[in-house]
């Protein structure tokens, strides 16, 4: 259906206008302003001076090592813990259900601060585990510091790289298995099909996970660490305002790093795409197989989210490995204390998913109606939008839009 606004708008023209004004205001200049803050100098000409400034700091040097250590880190450890299981669920052509598959992509919806608390409570001083293990004299684990980022944030987004491996690779499932029948071994198999076959769901998924640890910062403050680059450049925001260059130059370091990490794992998607075929439908055998399979990751994970569970009706619980006593007034304190924050946080976030669904159309009918080099470029952008750290915008946000007055309202 052609868009028409007649004159010079007409055609395909408003969807290009529109989206290209969208990113300007929205995108392009507030960036363009977080690196201009951080790269000018008092004077107002480009310079080095502050960039030297955060790299005599050792803090800060160490911050974004660790950032980089800890979102790399969680990335190949969600990896080493989905390959083995898609590689077996693979071999034994076992297919999830649809909506198994739609679960997998939940970790895109629950912060993975949540994991973090419920660890806390499983495993912290007082809590059913470490009771447990004082009962052998063990030593009570530590769920606090950079190691422990890391994993929860490689637990957290497992599904999710898990999913995009079985999707990715269930294509050509039926002819490895005819392949194999013949004599070829399944080692050759996997070498030589599966790695192929899942290597774009595996650098999608990896990209995702090293994005958004990168980009985490309620998870490290609720474990209490700091020497990460997200909550140092939120504590400068915090004590030195929105105009700190050095809070400017930690929001660069972020987009540079996200922007390579994501249009890294963009090339080796489109370097390894396959076309698709058909996958055959399991057997009752193997449907029965992967029903176990997902129901023993189902159960671990109800086990590592229960400290959030059960906090939330424990009236007493210290010491235990259970509560002692069981009550409704928490959720009934904070539906009574915290309704404001739950109206704001709906009314935010679905506005939040209206505009999405608004520039998505426009998107994809730009991306569309596009001349084949425009379209590669919109393509480009699209997937480049979605690099760019939260609180890194945050930050261009607060130093754009807060020095800027609306006409007619103030």
């Amino acid at each position: 259906m052609r868009l028409t606004c007649g004159g010079l708008f007409g055609g395909y023209r408003v969807p290009f206008v529109l989206l290209a004004i969208y990113l300007l205001v929205f995108l392009v200049v507030p960036v363009g302003t977080l690196i201009v803050h951080g790269f000018a100098s008092d004077g107002g000409r480009f310079a080095l001076d502050y960039v030297v400034l955060l790299l005599a700091n050792p803090v800060y040097v160490e911050s974004l090592i660790n950032s980089l250590g800890v979102a790399a880190g969680a990335a190949f450890l969600a990896a080493a813990l989905a390959l083995p299981i898609a590689m077996l669920l693979w071999r034994y052509r076992v297919r999830p259900s649809v909506l198994i598959e739609l679960c997998g992509f939940l970790p895109l919806f629950v912060p993975p601060f949540v994991l973090a608390l419920s660890l806390q409570t499983l495993f912290g001083s007082g809590g059913p585990f470490a009771t447990v293990l004082r009962w052998f004299g063990t030593p009570e684990p530590m769920i606090f510091g950079l190691p422990s980022v890391m994993l929860i944030e490689a637990l957290h987004y497992f599904p999710l790289l898990l999913m995009t491996l079985i999707m990715t690779s269930s294509a050509c499932g039926r002819q490895a298995g005819e392949a194999a029948r013949l004599g070829v071994g399944w080692t050759r198999l996997i070498g030589r099909v599966f790695l192929p076959l899942s290597m774009p769901g595996l650098a999608f998924g990896m990209s995702i996970t090293f994005l958004k640890a990168l980009d985490d910062l309620a998870t490290p403050l609720s474990l209490g660490v700091t020497n990460l680059l997200a909550p140092q450049a939120f504590f400068r925001l915090s004590a030195y305002g929105s105009r700190d260059p050095l809070s400017s130059l930690m929001a660069c370091a972020l987009i540079a790093v996200s922007v390579v990490a994501w249009f890294a794992s963009v090339l080796l998607v489109r370097q390894y795409v396959v076309t698709p075929h058909v996958a055959a439908e399991p057997s009752r055998r193997q449907g029965r197989a992967g029903g176990l399979v997902f129901g023993g990751i189902v159960f671990v994970y109800a086990i590592l989210y229960a400290g959030v569970a059960l906090t939330s009706v424990a009236r007493l619980w210290s010491y235990t490995a259970l509560p002692e006593s069981y009550a409704w007034t928490h959720y009934l304190g904070a539906l009574s204390a915290g309704s404001g924050s739950f109206v704001n946080t709906l009314a935010y976030c679905g506005f939040a998913a209206l505009l999405d669904v608004v520039v998505g159309l426009l998107m994809a009918l730009a991306i569309h109606s596009a001349s084949p080099t425009m379209k590669k470029w919109l393509s480009w952008v699209a997937a480049g939008l979605f690099s760019v750290p939260g609180v890194a915008l945050a930050i261009a946000y607060l130093q754009f839009f807060g020095a800027l007055d609306l006409p007619l309202t103030g």
